[in-house]
């Protein structure tokens, strides 16, 4: 988690890889690294992220994207991928 804060601090961009715009770099460092907070996996839990602002605010950016927003709008009830939603980290 600290290299990935490490890495988001020294991109020029909001985009993990310095793009100019959202690349799969990001898609994959937020499905990856905050679907490690779903419940999926025993002992790991969303309370941890609280060491990590950086990371909660690239959470914030990437799920607040129009197009990551449309994709998980609507979730069934009990569903892993809650950790993708807006505030899903929120206190």
């Amino acid at each position: 988690m600290k290299l990935l804060e490490k890495k988001i601090q020294e991109s020029s961009t909001p985009w993990i890889a310095g793009t100019k715009e959202m690349s799969i770099a990001d898609l994959m460092v937020f499905t990856y690294a905050f679907g490690l907070f779903s419940g999926n996996f025993d002992g790991i839990y969303a309370s941890v992220l609280e060491e990590y602002p950086v990371l909660l605010a690239y959470h914030d950016a990437m799920a607040n994207e129009p197009r990551i927003q449309a994709h998980y709008a609507e979730l069934p009830e009990g569903s892993l991928r809650w950790t993708y939603q807006p505030n899903a980290f929120a206190q």
